[in-house]
C-alpha cells in the first residue's frame, strides 16, 4: 500500500494525520495558511487551494466595516457615500453635521466637536468657511446667480451682514419659533411712520444668520434658503402658511445648488429631495411639482397672489 503524502510538506505520513478536501496532512501541518493556527477539530475553509481558519477566511472574503475595520456580522448600514459599516456605529458615534458620516479614526480620520451639539469630520473640516468668505465670496455669487431668474437682490442684501453663530445662539435668536433644527435665520425690521392720518411702512433685512462650521456648499445652500425668505418679505408676499413659506425657500436653495457641481452638491440636493419633514420636505415637493409643470415665475406669482400652493 502506497504511503500517504502530506499536502503541506510533501513527505510520507507515518504518524497521526488529517484527511480533508481529498488530501492528507500531518496533524501538525494541518494549519491556517495565514496565522499558522492548528485546524485539527475546528472549522476550516479552503480558498485557492489553501486552508484557513474562520477568522482569516472572513477577513479575506467578508465585507469589512468602514468604521471599525472588522468583518461585518449581522446588521449593517450603507450611507450616501457608499460606506458600509456595522449598524451599531450609527448610535455609538457622532455624525458629521456636514456630510452625515460617522466620525471615526478609520473612516474620517477623526473630527472636531463644535461644542454646541454638532460635530464635523476631518474630511469636511478643511472645507469650512469663515464669516469673511461668506460675505465677500458666497453672497455676491448668489446675487449674481439670481439675476438669471430676474430676481433683483442687489438692493435687498446690499450692506446686509451675514453672521455665523453656533447652534445655541441660533436657537436663542429663533426664540423657539421653528419647526425644524435652525440652520439659518433672517432678522427683519418693519418700520411704520405716521404723518397725520397717513401711515407709511418700510422694510429691511437687518442681518442674516447661518450656522458656523458649514462647508461652502452647505453654507451657500442655507444662505440661498434665507434669501428666499428675504425676497418674499421684501416683496410684500402675504403671510404664508409654514409649509408654503418653507417650501418656497427650499426652492431658492434647490435652484442654486442645481447650478453647482460635485459630490457634495449631489449630497445636498439628495437631502432636499428625500426630506420627509411635513413642512420643509412636503412644502418643497409640492412647490417643485408645480414648478416642473409651469415654471418658477408661475409658482412665485401664484403663491404671492393666493398665499397657498396651487392644486395640481
Amino acid at each position: 500500500m502506497d504511503s500517504l503524502i502530506c499536502a503541506s510538506c510533501g513527505r510520507p505520513i507515518r504518524s497521526a494525520f488529517v484527511k480533508a478536501l481529498g488530501k492528507a496532512w500531518h496533524s501538525e501541518h494541518f494549519t491556517c495558511a495565514a496565522c499558522g493556527r492548528s485546524l485539527v477539530n475546528v472549522p476550516f475553509f479552503e480558498r485557492g487551494g489553501k486552508i484557513y481558519c474562520e477568522l482569516d477566511y472572513k477577513n479575506m472574503v467578508g465585507v469589512k466595516c468602514a468604521v471599525c475595520g472588522k468583518v461585518i456580522e449581522g446588521k449593517y448600514l450603507k450611507n450616501y457615500w457608499n460606506d458600509v459599516y456595522c449598524a451599531r456605529h450609527q448610535d455609538e458615534l457622532p455624525l458629521c453635521s456636514n456630510c452625515g458620516r460617522p466620525i471615526s479614526t478609520l473612516l474620517t480620520r477623526g473630527g472636531v466637536d463644535f461644542g454646541d451639539g454638532r460635530y464635523c469630520c476631518n474630511i469636511c473640516t478643511p472645507k469650512i468657511l469663515g464669516e469673511r468668505e461668506v460675505n465677500e465670496r458666497v453672497l455676491p455669487r448668489l446675487v449674481e446667480f439670481y439675476k438669471n431668474y430676474e430676481l433683483p437682490l442687489t438692493d435687498l442684501v446690499r450692506g446686509v451682514p451675514v453672521h455665523l453663530v453656533d447652534a445655541r445662539e441660533m436657537a436663542r435668536q429663533a426664540q423657539g419659533d421653528s419647526l425644524h433644527p435652525v440652520t439659518g435665520l433672517i432678522k427683519k425690521v418693519v418700520k411704520i411712520e405716521t404723518r397725520g392720518t397717513r401711515q407709511t411702512q418700510s422694510k429691511r433685512i437687518q442681518e442674516i444668520l447661518i450656522l458656523k462650521g458649514l462647508t461652502e456648499i452647505a453654507a451657500s445652500g442655507v444662505l440661498a434658503h434665507e434669501i428666499g425668505h428675504a425676497y418674499m418679505f421684501a416683496h410684500d408676499f402675504p403671510p404664508l402658511p409654514p409649509i408654503v413659506e418653507e417650501g418656497m425657500a427650499e426652492i431658492f436653495s434647490f435652484l442654486w445648488l442645481r447650478s453647482r457641481k460635485g459630490p457634495e452638491v449631489a449630497f445636498r440636493l439628495n437631502l432636499i429631495e428625500i426630506n420627509d419633514n411635513p413642512i420643509y420636505g412636503e412644502g418643497y415637493q409640492t412647490a417643485r411639482r408645480y414648478m416642473s409643470e409651469r415654471g418658477f415665475w408661475a409658482l412665485l406669482d401664484y403663491v404671492k397672489e393666493h398665499a397657498q400652493f396651487p392644486r395640481l
